[in-house]
């Protein structure tokens, strides 16, 4: 599973735990954690994984909305290779979004770690003055809930593994290692510092294991590289400039590359790299290459050294949200969102579909 996390976009600012949605009156709204606007959508902010042992793509969370209130969803979809069909399990974990999904190599089945569950009411704005410089309106908001639990995938439906401490208070990324033959998470824990420091855990005999006490800064999606056998972490952000009265700083962007080596993160500096944007990396359908997806639109491919641009035809359109790979249909399965709604595009024989809404 790969997912990019956008600390900052549109008119989204998490201050103090709270999820503050501010608008333009008169135009969509944004929803927290980087997520577009929800209107229509069931799969903003929902984590995907590869389940080998039913060969799909398995979507977990996300958002559901109700009037002008969005909250959390605890609905389990499967990805049939052009559509999306809702799973009635006996058992779900509690509703969230942003859950990170990955599958473990010594089960093939989907883990699911944390994520968080919050609610937000979608600002009602006025019609907009004439002229520029109309006015933000800000929704109602609720406090952001971390989660941490841990679950897999298997027999009828999701069940709850033990969470022994020392344990990760927040993850932030997810990937299975078959090298390892574990789940590894970068992730927040007070087992490394009294106040919290972001470190790598591997999940082993039954619980999560500090692997190391490095993480890769400011990375926003990871992924297995097939070439190298080696973990590998992107962080991407575009030059951002604030709207009016948001109060957030401006930005000139970045685009950072990490590889993990035996137990310590090390940054790359690649002879060519992609523009600065977020993205998510996911392995290519034939399994011989990692792929990163940007939300330019353009697919680029890690040659160990260097990330080089990858021909394709058609490009996704719209904020990369989430992907994996599904083997068994030789596809990529990408989430996007976009002001009208959240779409789902496939990656099959080096051309991008677009499916439509999702789902």
């Amino acid at each position: 599973m790969a997912r990019a996390r956008d600390v900052r976009n549109g008119g989204v600012l998490l201050v103090a735990g709270l999820a503050v949605v501010t608008t333009a009156c008169g135009t969509a709204s944004s929803s927290p954690s980087g997520s577009p606007s929800p209107r229509l959508q069931r799969l903003a902010g929902a984590g995907l994984g590869y389940d080998a042992a039913t060969g799909a793509v398995v979507a977990f969370g996300g958002q559901s909305r109700h009037g002008r209130v969005v909250g959390p969803s605890r609905a389990t979809w499967r990805w049939t290779g052009d559509g999306w069909t809702r799973m009635h399990l006996p058992a779900d974990p509690p509703a969230r979004s942003q859950a990170l999904l990955a599958t473990d190599p010594s089960t093939g089945r989907v883990m699911l770690f944390g994520g968080q569950a919050e609610s937000y009411t979608v600002p009602s704005c006025p019609p907009p003055s004439p002229g520029p410089g109309a006015q933000a309106c800000a929704g109602g908001v609720s406090p952001v809930r971390v989660l941490a639990d841990t679950w897999t995938l298997g027999g009828p439906g999701w069940h709850r593994l033990a969470r022994p401490d020392p344990a990760p208070q927040q993850g932030q990324l997810l990937a299975g290692d078959p090298a390892r033959g574990r789940v590894v998470l970068v992730g927040v824990s007070r087992a490394m510092s009294a106040s919290g420091t972001e470190g790598t855990w591997a999940w082993r005999a039954g619980r999560w294991a500090v692997l190391s006490p490095t993480a890769p800064e400011v990375a926003t999606t990871m992924a297995l590289d097939p070439a190298s056998r080696r973990l590998v972490a992107y962080g991407g952000q575009a030059p951002f400039t604030p709207v009016a009265g948001m109060g957030a700083p401006a930005m000139p962007g970045y685009r950072r590359t990490w590889v993990l080596r035996g137990r310590a993160w090390a940054e790359v500096h690649p002879a060519t790299s992609p523009a600065r944007s977020p993205g998510v990396l996911t392995v290519s359908p034939d399994g011989s290459t990692l792929l990163l997806v940007q939300s330019t639109g353009a697919t680029w491919a890690w040659t160990g050294g260097a990330w080089q641009r990858q021909p394709t035809v058609g490009h996704p359109s719209g904020q990369v949200m989430a992907a994996a790979t599904d083997p068994a249909r030789h596809q990529v399965v990408l989430l996007v969102g976009t002001a009208h709604g959240d779409a789902t595009w496939t990656l099959h024989a080096g051309r991008w579909t677009n499916h439509g809404r999702a789902p």
